[in-house]
């Protein structure tokens, strides 16, 4: 399961309307999207990639308010 996978199945779970990208429908007065921000292999070991290291931006709108989170 993927990092966007696991974060839209968090947000569904907690009745937040998600989409990856940009919200191309009527945005409702609350949800967030969630915007691959890089993907890369930083963790190396012996000259061979160990560890995929992926980031994530989410930000979260309200009607009153916007935040944005980096979650990697």
């Amino acid at each position: 399961m993927t990092i966007l996978e696991e974060l839209n199945k968090i947000l569904e779970n907690m009745q937040i309307p998600v989409e990856t990208g940009y919200f191309d429908d009527q945005a409702p007065d609350e949800y967030s999207v969630l915007t691959p921000m890089s993907d890369d292999f930083s963790l190396f070991a012996d000259d061979l990639p160990q560890q995929d290291v992926k980031n994530v931006r989410i930000s979260i709108f309200t009607k009153n308010n916007i935040a944005t989170l980096l979650v990697s």
